[in-house]
């Protein structure tokens, strides 16, 4: 289930949105002190504060989903430090001509936290899915041959587990946030 919903939720990185729904759009609407203003590396920074808080982000878009428009991601200092801003029911849609501007995006910032527990259930289940795999290759009558896809993928996964082990040791969290936002609308300055 854990990994599933890890695999869905880097999947809606690289993926494209489908669905076409009416919405109701917001012009965008001028800037105001009273919300949390950041940029996309100071969510990063101080965001676990903000979780289903209504905040500002101003970054660079450096990707719009080619598929509706119900997802872009805005890029902070570097091309490593994104946040995925989603449409939701109210927004408009981004535009592939928004990629390489700056945006300044009103909306709700979502965390999602990865602690030891979860990791820890994501790689028992990692493996359980390759023995699964490695019976029914046996049942079927085929050996597992070196560089194995799915040898490959246990051994992505298990990277990617480690690098979240020591990115939490280094923080002294015991967690590693990412955030996504559900955005309302775009602000100006």
């Amino acid at each position: 289930m854990k990994r599933m919903l890890f695999v869905l939720l880097c999947a809606s990185l690289m993926v494209g949105c489908g669905a076409k729904k009416q919405k109701k759009t917001v012009p965008a609407t001028k800037l105001t002190e009273a919300t949390p203003q950041f940029t996309i590396d100071q969510v990063y920074e101080k965001g676990d504060k903000y979780g289903d808080k209504t905040i500002v982000v101003t970054g660079t878009v450096n990707h719009v989903c080619k598929h509706g428009g119900k997802r872009c991601f805005l890029m902070g200092s570097t091309e490593d430090i994104t946040l995925r801003v989603e449409t939701g029911d109210v927004m408009k849609p981004f535009s592939q001509d928004q990629i390489g501007n700056e945006l300044t995006i009103s909306g709700i910032l979502k965390e999602i936290r990865i602690d030891e527990k979860y990791l820890k259930e994501w790689e028992e289940e990692a493996r359980a899915d390759v023995e699964i795999d490695d019976e029914k290759k046996h049942l079927d009558g085929h050996e597992k041959g070196n560089g194995d896809h799915e040898d490959t993928e246990l051994e992505e996964i298990l990277k990617q587990i480690e690098s979240y082990r020591k990115e939490m040791k280094s923080n002294g969290k015991g967690y590693v946030s990412r955030f996504f936002m559900e955005g309302k609308k775009i602000v100006t300055k």
